[in-house]
């Protein structure tokens, strides 16, 4: 009886339509996958009537809804940043040569930030350093304060 019931729980917890979700996904004129996510594109409650909606039938875009165990767009290590960029951009009417130069500019901004810290580094190995010296100097100042005062004190 307890084996029965460990396997029927077993089963019940592995079981996919337990971790089942509603996937979203939409499909360019292509047929190629665009967008999936677990949340709906636009408002599902009037479609027709949804601006987003629309706009997505005049691209020749079509909404798949399914029961999945894991709702992400495949992404292969080749088609990174730029060329998903693109894929999306082409998708969705939007300038290809913007979306680059809008990537170059971040990058340039990251490139910036790297310098600048780069920069920041180096600023603060020479506060240390001038520090060092600094308390050298003190140092010197003090030994030589010290020494004088011996001198006379005796």
């Amino acid at each position: 009886m307890i084996g029965k019931m460990i396997i029927i729980t077993t089963l019940l917890l592995t079981s996919p339509t337990l971790t089942a979700q509603t996937c979203y996904q939409i499909y360019n004129k292509d047929q190629e996958l665009i967008w999936a996510k677990s949340e709906p594109p636009f408002d599902l409650s009037a479609p027709p009537l949804s601006a987003e909606y629309q706009a997505s039938r005049a691209r020749g875009e079509r909404l798949l809804v399914t029961q999945t165990d894991e709702c992400r767009l495949p992404v292969s290590e080749a088609m990174r940043t730029q060329e998903a960029a693109a894929a999306v951009a082409k998708s969705s009417g939007i300038a290809v040569t913007a979306i680059r130069r809008g990537m170059e500019k971040q990058e340039r901004r990251e490139q910036e930030i790297e310098s600048y810290k780069q920069e920041l580094n180096d600023l603060r190995r020479e506060i240390v350093r001038e520090g060092i010296r600094d308390l050298k100097s003190d140092v010197k100042d003090l030994k030589f304060q010290n020494d004088v005062r011996e001198r006379f004190s005796r």
